[in-house]
C-alpha cells in the first residue's frame, strides 16, 4: 500500500460525520487491519488541529480486520465545536513496522440550521 487517496467530505456542524471504508490493494484484495492503529486529524487552513478521530479514542472503529473495513464517526456534539469553513485532514495507518498516510483531503463544513 504505497498510494494514498483523496477523500472529500461535505457536512454540517449539526450532524454526525459518519462513513465506512474498505482498504484494498491494487488487485482488490482487502488489507488486513490486524494490530493496526488509525488516526485522522482535522485542521483548519492555518494548520491548527481542531479534531482527532482515532482507534484510540473510539471515533475510528475497525469493523473487519481481515476485510480491511473500518468506520469513521465524529459525533454531532464534536462537529458543533467547529465553525463553518474548509478544513484539511489525512488518515494515518500505523503498524509495528510502518506508518503510512492512506488519504488526504478536505472537509467543507456548513453551519447547520436546526439545533
Amino acid at each position: 500500500m504505497s498510494a494514498h487517496y483523496r477523500v472529500t467530505f461535505n457536512a454540517a456542524n449539526n450532524e454526525d460525520l459518519q462513513q465506512g471504508f474498505a482498504l484494498t490493494d491494487q488487485d482488490g484484495v482487502p488489507i488486513s487491519l490486524a494490530q493496526t492503529q488509525l488516526r485522522m486529524a482535522l485542521a483548519d487552513l492555518s494548520g491548527t488541529e481542531r479534531l482527532e478521530a482515532s482507534t484510540q479514542n473510539g471515533h475510528v472503529v475497525i469493523t473487519s480486520e481481515s476485510g480491511g473495513q473500518f468506520e469513521l464517526l465524529i459525533p454531532a456534539s464534536q462537529m458543533a465545536t467547529l465553525p463553518e469553513g474548509i478544513y484539511r485532514h489525512d488518515m494515518i495507518l500505523t503498524t509495528a513496522s510502518a506508518t503510512r498516510r492512506i488519504w488526504t483531503g478536505t472537509l467543507a463544513l456548513v453551519e447547520g440550521v436546526t439545533q
